[in-house]
């Protein structure tokens, strides 16, 4: 850091011109000068959070190129606090979607095929992150404890609801999904201004019906599978915003059976979260590859 820096620094602190002389060396007529510009606190990332974010990943129905990307993205982000959004497991054999076909559970293993992989994944994904690792229940993740409720006899599987299974660790929030509930509730607050949420809702403009809904906060949702952003003003403060940055499941949904595309995309979302405001990249996964804020391109 030169003189001119850190006299700059010391202004910012509030110290007065002579005492900001004396410090740096400068002359008082050149520190004076420094005094009458604006005086910008400038917040390095040493102050703001690093939050890393999963989109939904489907286990037994994943795109292992788009998840693979992602998990070397976070190991070079290296953030705070990492997000998973939900629907981490697919729970295929207790869908709710008619059009499953049979061959979708012919050796499907709930066990084998999804909690333990997925639970492995964890593993990794707490590897990489420094304090707080959090997982979204989504809608594909309650259909397990849906099921058992359903079912006669089934009470005794328990022990094998993603929320008792996956959460023997440390270090480690499981937020539960609630139907019936008021939505706002099932969400991880990153700040007083910002939330993360498996998602509200699943039309085609999510981003705005979202915000409708949030009112005065911004979201970072998921749950949509498409890349969405929207930012509007508020009459005082703002802009809210709200913000998805698709999936890392197959883009061709296990229950489409005509070869029909989807508008989804691959992608994952890097946060820096400060005191008063925040920044969020959503980050698209296309050709193989994905580039980061600070422009490290990431491949497989």
């Amino acid at each position: 850091m030169d003189a001119e820096q850190a006299a700059r620094k010391l202004l910012i602190e509030g110290k007065s011109i002579r005492a900001v002389q004396r410090a740096t060396g400068l002359t008082y007529y050149r520190v004076r000068q420094l005094s009458a510009l604006p005086r910008f606190q400038v917040v390095t990332k040493h102050n703001a959070r690093r939050v890393f974010g999963y989109t939904d990943i489907h286990w037994s129905d994943r795109d292992e190129h788009a998840l693979a990307i992602a998990q070397h993205a976070q190991g070079i982000f290296a953030p705070d606090v990492t997000v998973l959004g939900g629907d981490l497991l697919n729970c295929t054999a207790f869908s709710r979607h008619p059009k499953r076909k049979l061959d979708h559970d012919e050796g499907y293993d709930y066990l084998e095929s999804e909690l333990k992989p997925a639970n492995r994944f964890l593993d990794e994904v707490q590897r990489w992150t420094r304090d707080e690792t959090v997982l979204l229940e989504g809608n594909h993740d309650e259909w397990f404890e849906r099921w058992i409720r359903n079912t006669e006899g089934a009470m005794g599987l328990q022990s094998l609801l993603p929320s008792r299974y996956l959460c023997q660790r440390d270090a480690f929030r499981y937020v539960s999904f609630s139907p019936g509930r008021d939505k706002r509730q099932c969400n991880y607050q990153l700040a007083p201004f910002l939330v993360a949420t498996h998602g509200w809702c699943a039309p085609k403009y999510a981003a705005q019906h979202h915000l409708d809904r949030a009112k005065d906060i911004s979201i970072i949702f998921h749950h949509t599978h498409r890349f969405d952003d929207r930012a509007v003003p508020l009459f005082r403060g703002g802009p809210i915003r709200a913000t998805s940055a698709g999936c890392l499941c197959k883009r061709i949904p296990m229950y489409a059976h005509n070869g029909s595309p989807t508008d989804w995309t691959h992608g994952f979302w890097v946060a820096f979260v400060g005191r008063q405001s925040f920044t969020v990249y959503p980050v698209l996964i296309a050709n193989g590859s994905a580039v980061l804020p600070d422009g490290t391109e990431v491949r497989a």
